[in-house]
């Protein structure tokens, strides 16, 4: 227990906390080096949290009535900070793929299990910043032709004037 308390207190200082401010933020992008320390970080965690089960009992108490349980057999912690991190890890995941011009659902791939080795590949590329600026740009032209078009039509239209169409384009 003293562990984890911890360990909340030095969660702010470690890469671990950035994409946990970004919980559920599915749009922009994740360099290469934030990703990876990311999962660092949480492996890292993983380890400590179940050597910490497995030192205390916690599981061997909860499931085992007391009994000595194996290293591999404490889940407890391990499994309540998995899901602690589960939408955090799918928004880096999904950013860090937004950054080399892929979508976030190919992180669907996992549920194939041969599917991660695609993923992992992907994730370990650099990213296409021309491409993520030219997708930028693509949206912003998009945005203008949208509205120069409804602009028209309501000129057209007669709800706004020449004057205000003109201002307004």
């Amino acid at each position: 227990i003293i562990l984890i308390i911890v360990l909340c207190f030095v969660l702010p200082a470690t890469p671990l906390f950035e994409p946990i401010k970004k919980y559920a933020d599915f749009n922009g992008l994740a360099s290469r080096s934030e990703f990876w320390k990311f999962y660092l970080t949480t492996f890292v965690y993983v380890l400590v949290l179940q050597f910490a089960d497995w030192f205390s009992g916690m599981t061997a108490m909860i499931f085992y009535g007391g009994q000595y349980v194996e290293f591999a057999e404490a889940f407890i912690a391990v499994t309540l900070f998995q899901l602690f991190i589960l939408v955090p890890s799918l928004s880096i995941g999904a950013r860090r793929l937004h950054e080399i011009g892929k979508s976030g659902w190919w992180q669907l791939l996992t549920l194939t299990g041969v599917g991660i080795i695609l993923l992992i590949i992907w994730w370990s590329q650099e990213g296409n910043v021309k491409l993520t600026k030219n997708k930028v740009s693509k949206s912003s032209n998009v945005d203008v032709d949208s509205k120069l078009r409804e602009l028209n039509k309501l000129y057209k239209d007669g709800i706004i004037t020449k004057k205000e169409f003109t201002d307004a384009k």
